[in-house]
């Protein structure tokens, strides 16, 4: 009876199909226009290996990547003063712009330096208990050396 059991629980989770995954920047004001919004995506799809989309969410679309699918971001000239707030909280509206299952937001200034389809796998992964609905991490406990400076010589990952 177990092993009929593990067959069915196993043919089930073949045929889930894996869920889509797309990965969000928003880079708008200075930001936009600087070499780390390049850098940031040129570094996912290259030492990354991220093969999937990237949106990239931009007051300036001109400044985009172009392996990237750019959602246009339009900030009213009367909230100009207040735009990086504004900017901050786009990341709260990402499922609204995005037709993947998963959206993994990456700050504009992350830099991948190893295929980041372990560090995906293992989010998807910890997304299976029914009962995960957010996975985040603090950067500060992400190794025990932490707050070493050498640490960005030998680490694939680096936020900063």
């Amino acid at each position: 009876m177990r092993l009929l059991a593990a067959a069915i629980m196993g043919a089930a989770a073949a045929a889930t199909p894996e869920p889509s995954v797309a990965v969000a920047v928003v880079a708008c004001g200075r930001l936009a226009g600087e070499a780390l919004f390049g850098m940031c995506v040129r570094s996912l799809r290259g030492p990354g290996a991220f093969a999937g989309v990237i949106y990239a969410l931009t007051d300036r679309p001109a400044c985009a990547p172009a392996t990237t699918t750019v959602v246009p971001v339009r900030v009213e000239p009367r909230c100009q003063q207040g735009a990086s707030i504004l900017y901050k909280q786009l990341k709260m509206r990402l499922l609204d712009v995005v037709r993947e299952d998963v959206v993994w937001y990456v700050d504009v200034d992350v830099v991948a330096g190893a295929p980041v389809g372990p560090l995906v796998a293992a989010a998807l992964a910890a997304f299976r208990d029914p009962a995960t609905t957010l996975a985040a991490y603090d950067e500060a406990a992400v190794t025990a050396d932490a707050h070493d400076r050498t640490r960005l010589l030998r680490e694939p990952y680096h936020g900063g």
